[in-house]
C-alpha cells in the first residue's frame, strides 16, 4: 500500500525486507527519503536508523520517516532520539504521506 501511494506521488520506490537490507541499500544508493517500519525483522527501525546515521557522509541528508501501527507520543520521541526526522502512523493516509514527502524530499 505504501509503495503504491509513493509511486502515485511520483516517487521511485525500493523495498527492503528487513533492517539489514535497508542499511545495505542506503550504503549503495543515494536516497532522498526513507520510510522505516519501527518493527522490521532483523534490525528494528530504531537500530536501522542508528546504523544509517552512523554512516556519516554516506547517508548525509537522508530523511528518515518512522512508520508504526501504534505510534504514541513516547514512541515519537524515541524515533526522533534514534535519528529519525518524522513519524507516520498506520494505516497510512495518502494526504499525510504526500505532506511528509513534500516536507522532507530534497
Amino acid at each position: 500500500m505504501a509503495r503504491r501511494m509513493l509511486e502515485n506521488l511520483g516517487c521511485t520506490v525500493d523495498i527492503a525486507r528487513d533492517g539489514f537490507e535497508a542499511v545495505e541499500a542506503v550504503r549503495s544508493v543515494r536516497y532522498d527519503l526513507t520510510f522505516l517500519d519501527v518493527r522490521m525483522p532483523g534490525l528494528d527501525g530504531f537500530a536501522t536508523a542508528a546504523a544509517i546515521r552512523s554512516m556519516g557522509s554516506a547517508a548525509a541528508g537522508l530523511r528518515i520517516i518512522a512508520m508504526s501501527a501504534d505510534m504514541q507520543e513516547s514512541d515519537q520521541r524515541r524515533c526522533i532520539a534514534a535519528g529519525m526526522d518524522d513519524t507516520i502512523e498506520k494505516p497510512l493516509s495518502l494526504d499525510i504521506v504526500n505532506l511528509l514527502v513534500t516536507r522532507w524530499r530534497r
